[in-house]
């Protein structure tokens, strides 16, 4: 555990900062995610010209409208059919899925300081009437220092896999009888001050109910901050993060690319107690990404190592799932994701999913395709399934899955978007 306590000690020394955690585009919910919207402030330039600033943040209002109608079917076991023979009682589930959904942003620029975004989305069935997405605004001081104060989701580190070192989503433990508070959407704080080609990042948020009136206590709030320099061979990223009731965490990111190749490396520090640590954790990864053919086929290859035990995350809700509390898998984990796109009427886009853990002897194999045959219709089809052992995190827990280690996936989508602006 020495290179644990020297790498805490290299984070005191250094001050903590903002990258958006890269989206995976392996990640089979994320196909019918509605539309993302940059909710990064760039940085700006300190000798920027002032009637260039104010050009860009020009007063108005910008109305984003987007619609998606997702039907099929996703048939599935209980069992696998390879352990049929093992006397188990096999249900069959056939999920129907039938979903339409819209998303009405309102992004208004008051003035060159001022910009607030709303995002009121809805959808059926079944009905539950009107839902508040994103909702912020952000003030800009001088162009020296950014703030972004409200309700949504913000991401740190690479890994486009198992995101361990986004310290912004874990929650505590769970455990029986606790109210478990700080476990839902996000609400944050957010300082960003550039320095030269990098910055600081100061948060404080809360993932107490505060929807439902809940008033955060201080004791509730998490704090972190992040230093980000990108130097001209790699990206470096240093943070930290600590709320009470959860462990201190650390982590180093770094990014670089050599050749067409990107590597990314990162590095997690764990203290169980601050205030009397009596034990360290800890975990790290290193992976690649690398397109070939003109861009044709990608491939993303990562091994993860976790030390840390009992370690939970906030997975935010989308389109198909629900959101969620799920566990870190510990031990040895291998990630393999692959996507090739073909040309011609379509374009079809096949894609291999793939995901093994060596503590478990569980593995995640996730084969389909995707194509686009017409405007705005996208047809899914996808075969989820377990491997490995039948007692393995895999077959019995992954959220991927649904208790349901064989299935297939049938989808079509209808989606699109308007946007329109008016500039005073």
């Amino acid at each position: 555990m020495k290179w644990f306590a020297a790498f805490l000690g290299l984070l005191v020394v250094m001050n903590p900062c903002a990258q958006e955690n890269a989206s995976s585009d392996f990640n089979i919910d994320s196909l019918f995610n509605l539309p993302d919207y940059d909710l990064e402030e760039e940085s700006e330039n300190e000798t920027a010209d002032v009637s260039i600033t104010s050009f860009v943040k020009r007063r108005g209002i910008i109305l984003d409208a987007s619609f998606e109608f997702i039907g099929g079917i996703m048939p599935g076991w209980k069992e696998a059919p390879w352990f049929e023979n093992e006397g188990r009682e096999n249900f069959f589930f056939n999920q129907k899925i039938l979903k339409m959904s819209s998303s009405f942003v309102i992004d208004a620029q008051i003035s060159e300081a001022f910009r607030v975004l709303t995002n009121i989305t809805f959808t059926v069935p079944p009905y539950s009437g009107f839902g508040l997405g994103d909702f912020f605004f952000d003030y800009n001081m001088y162009n020296k220092v950014f703030y972004r104060v409200g309700k949504y989701e913000h991401t740190w580190g690479i890994s486009p896999n198992y995101s361990f070192t986004n310290l912004l989503s874990r929650v505590p433990e769970r455990k029986k009888d606790d109210e478990n508070l700080y476990s839902g959407e996000a609400f944050t704080f957010k300082i960003d001050i550039p320095i030269k080609i990098g910055g600081i990042q100061l948060i404080a948020m809360t993932r107490d109910p505060v929807m439902d009136g809940y008033v955060p206590r201080v004791r509730s709030l998490g704090y972190g901050a992040k230093y980000n320099i990108a130097l001209p061979r790699i990206d470096l990223d240093i943070g930290s993060f600590y709320k009470e009731d959860m462990a201190f965490r650390s982590f180093i990111s770094l990014k670089s690319t050599i050749g067409k190749t990107e590597l990314y490396n990162e590095w997690l520090a764990v203290i169980d107690d601050i205030k009397s640590p009596k034990k360290l954790g800890g975990a790290a990864n290193i992976g690649i990404y690398r397109d070939f053919f003109n861009n044709k086929l990608s491939i993303n290859g990562e091994m993860f190592y976790n030390a840390e035990k009992g370690a939970y995350w906030y997975s935010p809700e989308t389109n198909v799932m629900k959101d969620e509390i799920l566990p870190y898998l510990e031990g040895f984990n291998f990630a393999l994701n692959l996507i090739y796109r073909f040309k011609g009427i379509g374009p079809p886009r096949f894609f291999i999913q793939t995901r093994y853990s060596v503590t478990e002897k569980s593995a995640l194999f996730i084969p389909g395709f995707r194509l686009t045959p017409f405007q705005n219709f996208e047809f899914y089809f996808a075969v989820p399934m377990a491997l490995g052992s039948s007692s393995g995190f895999y077959y019995k827990k992954s959220s991927e899955l649904k208790d349901r280690p064989f299935s297939v996936a049938l989808l079509v989508t209808l989606k699109g978007g308007l946007r329109m602006g008016y500039y005073y």
